[in-house]
């Protein structure tokens, strides 16, 4: 346990201790100082509900590895996520940035949405904004058990590595499984694995833009391919999976506006597991598996609670479809949003808190449903706001670290032991 630091960022002071466990785990404690709110032009004294509650974004960066979760000062929903578990001893850097000062704006409750504060917590001498802690491992493990992003120097070799930096931080992704990715060119053995996945493999991909995106990074390696052999890879676009608002196509304006209430009607997915269609799809072209996400579009307007009621009703839907079909599900992720798509203006209420805690949420819906996870939100929200467009993290033709190393991760998950 670290002793109490006092760190300040946004005319807000708190009182921070961190706690780590033999097992790896890292806690932290953060209360509001003297519960006080400086003097400054940054934060306005508002007397309205929550709006002592305060939300953070953690980073731990170590020799080794580097994680990020979401914390809170009061908010016991946060709880859940408030640690991160570390898998080698070593000295680590924790920085707390502010990114909501109430509750409201951490849910996207507010009519008009606020955006993220962004303000790191430093001492109040300016001269750090990080918390070293020793940690002592004694229990052996990895973290959720796939992937992680690793820390490294400028000018490290990095050859067959998928690199991210931002600002003075330098990182390349490593997954537990095969220390390889895809992608680099016609010898590598990743390529060579995709190549033979394409050919031995039949999937259905269904999913949002997110998942269009990577179909349109696949499509220049199943050409090459397809010019010698069939593939039997296919997207389906059902990005509105379980609840679509309707509002937003009839009325964007009015919507954006807050002048017309959210109408909801049942999602593609749901709507082609009803009406037997993904049944004929399958008995039509055998599938091995259905890679499925839905989360952006069905969360933006909803509380977490309803989204994952949903969800819950999806995957009803889905084990029926696993336990007459017998075929393999696997549940592609959510990411972060990174912030810098501005065309909803102010009824833009997708927040990293909801996807964070809907993200929790879901990967136990997985294990109860037999459905394989793939992790999407914990690869990105380390470095969330460095999508490769307005949302995105994977763009054709673009650097895209985040949405490479994502893809990568699925691509090992899928194609592993043919």
């Amino acid at each position: 346990m670290t002793s109490p630091n006092v760190l300040c960022g946004c005319g807000r002071c708190f009182k921070v201790i961190l706690q780590f466990r033999g097992t790896g785990h890292i806690f932290v404690d953060i209360n509001a100082f003297n519960n006080s709110v400086l003097n400054t032009n940054h934060i306005r004294n508002e007397a309205e509900e929550y709006s002592d509650i305060s939300y953070f974004v953690m980073k731990l960066q170590g020799e080794d590895e580097i994680w990020s979760t979401l914390v809170s000062d009061k908010d016991v929903s946060i709880a859940r996520l408030d640690h991160i578990r570390v898998s080698s001893s070593g000295k680590y850097n924790v920085s707390l940035t502010l990114i909501y000062r109430n509750r409201s704006s951490a849910y996207g409750l507010e009519k008009y949405q606020t955006k993220e504060l962004h303000c790191p917590l430093c001492e109040t001498n300016g001269s750090s904004c990080h918390i070293t802690l020793q940690v002592n491992v004694f229990e052996a493990n990895v973290r959720n058990g796939s992937c992680g992003w690793v820390s490294i120097t400028p000018g490290e070799k990095s050859t067959n590595k998928i690199i991210i930096s931002d600002h003075d931080l330098h990182a390349y992704f490593r997954s537990w499984k095969i220390d390889q990715t895809f992608f680099k060119c016609p010898t590598c053995e990743g390529v060579k694995l995709l190549d033979l996945c394409l050919v031995k493999k039949r999937f259905m991909l269904l999913g949002d833009s997110h998942m269009r995106k990577i179909w349109n990074v696949l499509q220049k390696h199943i050409r090459r391919v397809q010019s010698n052999m069939t593939v039997q890879w296919r997207m389906r676009q059902d990005g509105h999976g379980v609840y679509h608002n309707l509002s937003p196509d009839k009325d964007f304006k009015g919507y954006t506006q807050g002048k017309v209430p959210p109408v909801f009607v049942p999602g593609d997915m749901i709507k082609g597991l009803q009406s037997g269609l993904y049944y004929k799809l399958q008995q039509q072209n055998q599938f091995d598996a259905w890679i499925f996400t839905s989360g952006h579009w069905d969360l933006r307007d909803t509380s977490v609670e309803e989204y994952i009621s949903h969800l819950e009703e999806l995957f009803e839907m889905w084990s029926e479809f696993q336990r007459t079909t017998g075929v393999w599900l696997v549940w592609n992720g959510i990411p972060a949003y990174s912030f810098n798509r501005y065309a909803w203006e102010g009824m833009e209420k997708r927040t990293n808190t909801k996807i964070a805690l809907a993200d929790h949420e879901t990967k136990d819906l997985c294990k109860r449903y037999n459905i394989t996870y793939v992790p999407f939100f914990d690869i990105s929200f380390p470095f969330y706001a460095k999508s490769c467009d307005t949302h995105h993290y994977l763009c054709e033709g673009q650097i895209s670290p985040i949405g490479s190393a994502q893809l990568n991760l699925l691509l090992q998950t899928i194609c592993i032991g043919i």
